[in-house]
């Protein structure tokens, strides 16, 4: 599986690095937040919410896994970006 759709394995990582936020797969999630206010639509492999801080430094530590070396990790607020700035493949 290339490492642009991480999928599972993606997954089973953030779990062993302690992460304890929601992960989530779900394919109508996903379409969902492929979009915001803009004209552009970018589905995520995978969608991931921390629960503090130390989620995020968990979920940096998985992805520098070299089997995760090309995974894009985005931030994303509440979706009201109008060009697009919030959408990208990966995490």
């Amino acid at each position: 599986m290339p490492a642009s759709q991480p999928g599972q394995s993606l997954t089973d990582a953030l779990r062993a690095a302690g992460f304890r936020g929601e992960i989530e797969t779900d394919s109508a999630l996903r379409a969902a937040m492929s979009t915001d206010n803009s004209v552009y639509q970018i589905t995520p492999d995978l969608i991931a919410a921390p629960c503090d801080g130390q989620d995020v430094v968990r979920a940096l530590a998985a992805l520098e896994a070299p089997a995760f070396a090309d995974v894009a990790l985005t931030a994303r607020g509440g979706g009201t970006g109008t060009n697009g700035q919030s959408l990208n493949r990966g995490l």
